[in-house]
């Protein structure tokens, strides 16, 4: 069956427990069908150019996950995009970075839709997932509440710019949230193997995997840790029955600095050499754009004058928040002055020179600009020196 929504339809077409589509005149357009899972390819689509497929907009307590499993477009005849402002998505799956392959549509989206430009040949799925389904948050501190509630299924990652640990502090149970702490406990030391009837959390630093296990009718506890890493995940399983006391969980976290890697620089800075050097993300820019940005901000673009240098940049920018592997940084080196003559903009010596060959990595050098390829991360590296306050 299907619903006109005021949209002047020409042809309808139906497929059970998928999705009613709806063409009109003067666009194209297919629905997905408000289920809890589903699955729409290429095939659904009529055979046209330029079409939009329509999510179902989700409840204030729930998201729609879409996860492209299928593509293959040349990018000079179409793409895929998930909403606007977001990546365009062209060539084949294999090209497409992992965490832009799918996207997630919460309530706060209007009028969600995929975009299909062109006649990409694609396959997807969607299901409908918590609101707190893979949240990302990169603040220097703050806090968030799961619950009350006997159903839920979340997963929080913290994520603070490299030199940065985690600290943190959760609360659970059943009581009141506004009761006093009364128990700290080290997760480590919890039964991991126990079957949980109540909330399980899942705590990711590293390689490191820590569980505790809260159920209904226990007391209300409180737990203190530090990460290893500058970020973590939190698993949240709620499963208590209907008839017991809702679950809940508050989580606080603010950031611990490493000493020997941040220095005396600002937070997201850390220290290289006599500088202190940070990752931009904001936007990108063309190379003069970036270091007319770096020199507002009281630096240069940066330089690397010999090896331990280049290994602190890796480090900044292969665990920078957000850090994607088609990302690209712009440093400090240009020809601009004598072609084929490489200077930083800083005025040091451009002496040093590292091409990496492992995983991720390398450094590539093209006329008149060079920029760091980090294959993981976007935009510029700044510089600056910063003197010791007295």
């Amino acid at each position: 069956m299907c619903t006109q929504s005021g949209l002047n339809a020409v042809d309808f077409f139906y497929q059970p427990n998928l999705w009613v589509m709806q063409r009109q005149t003067s666009d194209c357009a297919i629905r997905l069908r408000n289920v809890r899972a589903g699955r729409v390819h290429s095939g659904h689509v009529p055979r046209t150019h330029g079409c939009r497929v329509l999510v179902p907009a989700p409840g204030p307590r729930s998201a729609v996950l879409i996860e492209l499993h299928k593509l293959n477009v040349p990018c000079s005849t179409g793409f895929i995009r998930f909403a606007p402002n977001t990546p365009t998505l062209c060539g084949k799956l294999d090209q497409i970075p992992l965490p832009n392959r799918k996207f997630l549509y919460t309530s706060s989206f209007k009028n969600p839709a995929i975009e299909l430009h062109g006649r990409p040949t694609f396959a997807a799925v969607y299901r409908l997932v918590d609101h707190c389904h893979d949240v990302l948050l990169t603040g220097r501190n703050g806090s968030f509440e799961v619950g009350p509630t006997v159903k839920l299924s979340c997963s929080y990652e913290i994520h603070l710019p490299y030199g940065n640990r985690v600290a943190l502090r959760l609360q659970m149970g059943t009581g009141p949230m506004d009761a006093k702490e009364n128990d700290v406990s080290n997760i480590i030391h919890e039964d991991v193997q126990a079957l949980c009837r109540g909330m399980e959390l899942s705590l990711e630093d590293g390689d490191s995997k820590w569980k505790h296990c809260s159920q209904p009718g226990d007391p209300l506890r409180s737990v203190q840790i530090v990460s290893e890493a500058n970020s973590v995940r939190l698993n949240i399983s709620i499963t208590a029955k209907k008839n017991t006391s809702a679950m809940w969980l508050k989580v606080w976290w603010m950031d611990k600095a490493i000493e020997n890697i941040v220095g005396h620089c600002d937070y997201g800075w850390v220290l290289s050499g006599d500088f202190c050097i940070s990752a931009v993300r904001e936007a990108k820019k063309a190379w003069r754009q970036a270091e007319a940005e770096c020199v507002r901000l009281g630096g240069h673009l940066a330089s690397v004058l010999n090896e331990r240098q280049q290994q602190i940049m890796d480090q900044l920018l292969i665990h920078a928040p957000g850090a994607g592997v088609d990302d690209v940084y712009w440093i400090g080196a240009t020809d601009a002055v004598h072609e084929g003559e490489f200077r930083w903009s800083d005025g040091l010596p451009f002496s040093y020179a590292h091409t990496m060959q492992r995983e991720k990595t390398k450094i590539i050098f093209k006329t008149l600009k060079v920029h760091l390829d980090i294959n993981i991360v976007s935009s510029l590296m700044t510089q600056y020196t910063k003197l010791n306050e007295t």
